[in-house]
């Protein structure tokens, strides 16, 4: 099955002014993971990226590319190959290449007096996110009083099209809608991490990948010996961050018992137990929960002896 989602547009030029960014030292891991879901998961309600691992992956720009979009490229792929098990080669012959960019004569305004500049649209394999294509619009003429603005754009459109689906509402990001900086921030380059870490596998739906992203996020600050995140020796304030094993079992309704099954069924905060994952997800399904099928079906499969 193979099916299409506009997922969204870029920047916006014009009278936009950009949100104000996290300041060095007052980020928290709730920021964090609220960053992380509004950026990459909240869009689409899964884990959507590619699958392919080390096979290259073809880029065709069907565009006559100055120096200025070519050296915004260059960085956005150097910065994407350095954080992910992606290898994207460009290749302006293929016939089905895995992402295409075009330029664009006009994109629309969402409002008067703003363009947009950018626009991706992805192409999956399986409903459960499997990303198989990105068709990426550059407006022509970007350059409208900012000679670098399309180190926001092209960064931001290729985060788009490998698995970073939606937006920022204020945070140290190039997602973030009317720009903060140029290029991808230090942040970005953690959630590439996150996102295309093998425990952290596609398809997963929102809720229950939220937990894990907390756990990899503070997993990886403290690895890399990060500062600027205040509390990373406790579970902060974020609902998905706190263990869901120290709640008390007559509190659980249908969401918190499946959230319950899937920590017992990944070892998140608990040991890893398969008969209690089934009990509690037994539980959530027989309370009409709708995503109780999926985890019952991964359940079967860790029985198995799958992963």
């Amino acid at each position: 099955m193979r099916f299409v989602i506009v997922l969204c547009v870029g920047f916006v030029l014009a009278s936009i002014t950009a949100m104000p960014a996290v300041a060095a030292g007052q980020i928290d891991m709730a920021a964090l993971v609220t960053a992380f879901d509004q950026i990459v998961l909240r869009e689409q309600g899964r884990v959507a990226k590619w699958t392919r691992g080390t096979v290259p992956l073809s880029l065709k720009l069907g565009a006559s590319f100055g120096t200025a979009e070519l050296n915004a490229l260059q960085a956005s792929l150097a910065t994407i190959t350095a954080n992910t098990d992606l290898s994207i080669g460009r290749d302006d012959t293929a016939e089905h290449p895995d992402f295409l960019i075009e330029w664009s004569s006009d994109l629309g305004s969402p409002f008067a007096g703003a363009h947009n500049v950018g626009r991706t649209r992805s192409s999956f394999t399986v409903l459960e996110g499997e990303l198989s294509g990105a068709h990426i619009l550059i407006l022509r003429d970007w350059n409208r009083g900012d000679a670098h603005r399309i180190d926001r754009t092209l960064p931001h459109e290729m985060l788009h099209a490998v698995g970073f689906h939606g937006h920022s509402e204020s945070f140290d990001s190039v997602m973030t809608l009317g720009g903060v900086g140029y290029g991808t921030s230090r942040w970005d380059e953690l959630f590439l991490r996150v996102l295309y870490d093998p425990r952290l596998p596609v398809g997963t739906p929102r809720i229950f990948a939220l937990p894990v992203v907390c756990t990899l996020l503070r997993e990886r600050l403290i690895a890399e010996g990060n500062i600027d995140v205040a509390d990373l020796n406790r579970s902060g304030p974020h609902p998905y961050c706190r263990q869901l094993v120290d709640q008390p079992v007559n509190s659980l309704n249908s969401r918190d018992a499946l959230r319950l099954a899937w920590a017992y069924l990944k070892g998140l905060g608990t040991a890893r137990s398969i008969p209690e994952a089934e009990k509690w997800a037994r539980l959530a399904a027989q309370n009409g929960d709708p995503d109780a099928a999926y985890v019952l079906q991964e359940i079967g499969s860790a029985s198995r002896g799958n992963p």
